[in-house]
C-alpha cells in the first residue's frame, strides 16, 4: 500500500517519501492509539512507545521505496 501511495506521487526523493509516511502514520496508526487510549484504557506510556514504533517502521519503509523508485 505504501509502495502504492507513492507510486501516485510519482518521482519522489526521500524527503517526499518521509512525508508520506508521516501522514499515513498519522491518519492509520495515531488515530488507532488515540481510540485504544480513549477506549480501552491502554496506558498513555505503552500507546507512545506502539505509535514511535509505527512511525519509525512506516517512515523507514516509506523512504528506502521513496530511493528505491
Amino acid at each position: 500500500v505504501l509502495a502504492y501511495f507513492i507510486g501516485l506521487i510519482g518521482n519522489v526523493g526521500w524527503l517526499g517519501a518521509l512525508q508520506v509516511g508521516i501522514l499515513l502514520w498519522i491518519g492509520l496508526s495515531a488515530v488507532q492509539w488515540v481510540g485504544s487510549i480513549m477506549w480501552e484504557k491502554v496506558p498513555l506510556k505503552m500507546a507512545a512507545i506502539h505509535a514511535g514504533d509505527w512511525l519509525v517502521k512506516l517512515v523507514l519503509i516509506a523512504v528506502i521505496v521513496g530511493v528505491w523508485r
